[in-house]
């Protein structure tokens, strides 16, 4: 007789029975649905999903730090979520001051027109202190690897559902042996998707372009493409977002470069959005409306 081979378990390895429960799940409609930030133009092209990494892209200054963190504050105030926070190119102070703009729609600073109390902006640092937690190292540049455990501890102690890192250039670039500036970034990239997974967070990261593109003497929106170790960024990314201002119309346009589960989590489009400098937030246009743009 010919013995029964017995099963032995093999690291890594798994079968349909692993997965049993999910697939059921799947099928009876019980999983994890994008949300939608809350922008009549640009909820059918960009929504936001568990599990994925985002890039963020656009020529400096153009405003895509900011018209992130707005994003950050409209998904925080619709759907509770909270965001670890690593953005070290301005002081944290200075974050805070331009997140409280936004949150209390009221400028800041001593001598302009309809600025906050102070009462409304401790109310609004109450606010941003239970949905914003910021990741600094002030002694040192750190690895990625340093930003991903202390998320990780921050996940588990407040339930954050997000990690937004702005800017990537300012993560620890050191190369073991060899190694080419595009092969660590595609490690950098999967590492974070692996930890967006298997935590069930959103990852957005700011990479700013190397190359900029003209036509015609003006420059043109960037890609994925035009950020440095360039195929990586776009062929590993879930989702590509370029923040592209006009200033011959004032306007600022969203653009969704690359959406990997279209008709899911969006799809390739723009939308058009103009900075009011009265309430220090971007809006959607209406035809009434004057164009002004200020930072």
């Amino acid at each position: 007789k010919k013995k029964k081979k017995r099963p032995y378990p093999v690291d890594g390895l798994y079968t349909v029975r692993s997965y049993y429960d999910e697939v059921i799940d799947l099928y009876h409609g019980n999983y994890d649905r994008p949300i939608e930030i809350g922008y009549e133009s640009l909820d059918p092209l960009y929504k936001i999903m568990k599990g994925t990494f985002h890039v963020w892209t656009g020529i400096p200054n153009h405003g895509k730090s900011t018209f992130l963190d707005q994003c950050l504050i409209q998904v925080a105030k619709q759907h509770g979520w909270k965001f670890a926070m690593f953005s070290p190119e301005h002081s944290t102070k200075m974050h805070i001051r331009r997140l409280l703009q936004m949150v209390v729609a009221k400028p800041f600073d001593k001598g302009l027109h309809n600025r906050m109390t102070e009462q409304e902006a401790v109310q609004g640092m109450s606010w941003i202190n239970e949905h914003f937690y910021f990741i600094e190292t002030r002694e040192h540049i750190p690895t990625v690897d340093k930003i991903l455990g202390i998320t990780k501890d921050t996940i588990q102690k407040y339930g954050c559902n997000a990690l937004v890192i702005d800017p990537y250039n300012e993560i620890d670039a050191s190369r073991r042996g060899t190694q080419r500036e595009d092969e660590h970034i595609r490690d950098f990239i999967s590492k974070c998707k692996r930890f967006s997974k298997n935590h069930d967070i959103t990852t957005f990261v700011v990479a700013h372009p190397t190359k900029l593109p003209k036509d015609n003497g003006q420059y043109q929106a960037p890609s994925a493409y035009d950020i440095s170790g360039a195929a990586h960024w776009h062929n590993q990314a879930d989702a590509v977002v370029v923040v592209h201002r006009d200033f011959d119309a004032g306007t600022v346009q969203v653009i969704t470069r690359k959406i990997r589960e279209q008709g899911l989590y969006g799809k390739i489009g723009e939308a058009t959005f103009w900075f009011n400098p009265e309430t220090h937030t971007f809006e959607e246009p209406r035809v009434s409306a004057c164009f002004f743009f200020f930072f």
